[in-house]
């Protein structure tokens, strides 16, 4: 089978072996392993921290997008959302 690698599909599309890397759950968990080893509920705890506020600003720029496409002031926008 020649044609299974994954960089070599086509000429035009950008490789996916250079597009995959590590999500942020990943990072932040050999981050605190890092800091404070030997500790798992503390890494587990910081690695929940992370996710969450990854989530929240995820939906937060979604519905800054959305109010953009609706060309509500961004001054307004923020004020409701927090």
């Amino acid at each position: 089978m020649h044609g299974d690698n994954l960089c070599t599909k086509r000429l035009t599309d950008p490789p996916k072996c250079l597009l995959q890397s590590p999500g942020l759950n990943v990072i932040t968990e050999y981050a605190m392993g890092l800091i404070m080893p030997g500790f798992p509920i503390a890494n587990v705890c910081f690695k929940t921290y992370g996710y969450m506020s990854m989530a929240q600003a995820v939906a937060f720029l979604s519905d800054f997008k959305l109010g953009h496409y609706m060309k509500i002031p961004p001054k307004s926008m923020f004020l409701v959302q927090v």
